[in-house]
């Protein structure tokens, strides 16, 4: 039985946000279950913003340059795989984001394919998930030690940028506010942080939300801002499956699928400081390894979730 496929026009509709609701749920199930039309979707999205920058120079050039070869294009809309492979063959791009750790760009994507089913509008997410859906459980207080304080400051970063993903895709201006809010409060103390606040209060004030483009921007300069890549990429994934949980979405933590793959990925990075990993990684690992699927129990999956973040918010 060959692996599920996404067709390059539909995938193309997908990534300019031109798809139906039925086509973008076709395309998530399917990036989901198949690892090939993930890594498929990944170099995807990677071409799509080379070719965002490209036009983006094009505008810059002066009158009367050679126009760039057109695009075959879908109602008016990039085939960004129209193929795929002549694509690759005349993009660096292709070989440089193969280069690129699958977690650098994974586990954001995954955050930004999750969506709850019958949220849409403001306050949606807190009609179908309930009025405390934002709130992950961790204590209130830190660790004291500053090695320690940064690695859980950025691993609840990564865990409220889930929740904001979660809030744009439902178009949930009131939860996008809040994640916006809880994030600004997590770089309050953070040495340089007042650009980038300010543009996640734009991004919370105009309802426009951004790209995904716009908020992997984003997620980046958070990464470079807390200066530990690692715990914030593992908030994230805690962020997505926690709220994947809650949900009822099973098909996320299918054991081949592509975010317990993620979770094996990120159980293999280096986590500092050690005495905070070693107090998280056994529920990483547990997990990973799905010992909860042995009862089916979906309180013994939210509890494994509860235990991570608990553990890695310090």
């Amino acid at each position: 039985m060959s692996a599920p496929q996404i067709e390059p026009e539909l995938l193309a509709a997908f990534l300019d946000g031109a798809a139906s609701p039925a086509e973008r749920e076709s395309v998530l199930r399917t990036i989901a279950a198949s690892k090939d039309a993930y890594a498929e979707f990944l170099e995807a999205s990677a071409i799509r913003r080379e070719l965002e920058a490209g036009e983006a120079h094009t505008a810059q050039e002066p009158p009367g340059a050679e126009p760039p070869t057109d695009i075959a294009t879908r109602r008016g809309r990039p085939r960004y795989l129209a193929p795929l492979a002549m694509l690759a063959a005349a993009s660096a791009v292709f070989v440089v984001f193969r280069n690129t750790p699958a977690s650098d760009a994974g586990v954001l994507t995954i955050a930004q394919s999750t969506r709850i089913a019958g949220a849409t509008g403001s306050g949606s997410l807190s009609r179908v998930l309930g009025a405390q859906w934002d709130e992950p459980g961790w204590s209130v207080t830190r660790g004291a030690a500053p090695t320690r304080e940064s690695s859980a400051r950025a691993f609840r970063s990564g865990v409220r940028f889930a929740q904001l993903e979660v809030a744009v895709n439902a178009s949930d201006s009131s939860a996008v506010t809040s994640a916006v809010g809880q994030l600004q409060e997590l770089l309050n103390d953070v040495l340089g942080s007042a650009p980038l606040s300010a543009r996640l209060d734009v991004l919370g004030k105009t309802g426009a939300f951004g790209t995904p483009s716009d908020r992997s921007e984003i997620a980046q300069q958070l990464k470079l801002m807390l200066d530990d890549e690692a715990w914030f990429d593992l908030g994230v994934w805690a962020g997505s499956a926690q709220l994947a949980a809650k949900s009822g979405q099973d098909l996320f933590f299918a054991a081949d699928g592509v975010a317990m793959t993620q979770l094996t990925q990120l159980s293999t990075r280096k986590f500092e400081p050690a005495e905070l990993w070693s107090s998280v990684s056994e529920p990483v690992r547990a997990l990973a390894a799905g010992e909860w699927r042995a009862s089916g129990d979906r309180e013994a999956l939210l509890e494994a979730i509860r235990q991570i973040l608990n553990a890695a918010a310090g």
